[in-house]
C-alpha cells in the first residue's frame, strides 16, 4: 500500500486556509482599516501588510484564525463547535463573518460564551 504523508496533507490544507484567511481580510478591508485606526489612537499596533496595506491582523491572530479554520473543517460529530475566546476587535468586529465563512465562533464575553453553550 502507498504511504500517506499526513504532514503534506496538513501543509497543503494549511496553505489553503492561509489563502482563504487572506482573502477574507481583503473582503473586509474597510472594517480592518477602521480597527487599525482605533488601535492607532492607543499606540502603534503590529499589523500585517497585504497588497500594500498595513491594516490586517498580526501574525499570532492570523495563526489562531488558521488553526480554528483547520479544526472547524474537521468532523466533530455531535461534540460541538470551535470557539475563540477573545476581546480582540480583529475577531469580535467580524465574528459573524468568521463563523459564516470558516465555521468557528468568537466568544467576546461570558454572555456570548453562554449563548454558545446553551444556545
Amino acid at each position: 500500500s502507498r504511504h500517506c504523508d499526513h504532514s503534506e496533507l496538513f501543509f497543503g490544507q494549511e496553505e489553503k486556509n492561509k489563502s482563504g484567511v487572506n482573502e477574507f481580510f481583503k473582503d473586509y478591508t474597510e472594517i480592518y482599516e477602521e480597527i487599525t485606526a482605533m488601535k492607532r489612537t492607543r499606540g502603534e499596533p503590529a499589523r500585517t501588510v497585504i497588497d500594500g496595506l498595513d491594516v490586517y491582523p498580526e501574525a499570532p491572530d492570523r495563526t489562531i484564525m488558521h488553526i480554528a479554520t483547520h479544526l472547524a473543517k474537521k468532523s466533530l460529530g455531535n461534540l460541538g463547535t470551535i470557539l475563540v475566546a477573545t476581546r480582540d476587535s480583529d475577531f469580535t468586529l467580524v465574528s459573524r463573518a468568521l463563523e459564516e465563512r470558516f465555521g468557528f465562533g468568537v466568544a467576546k464575553n461570558s454572555r456570548a460564551l453562554n449563548s454558545f453553550l446553551h444556545g
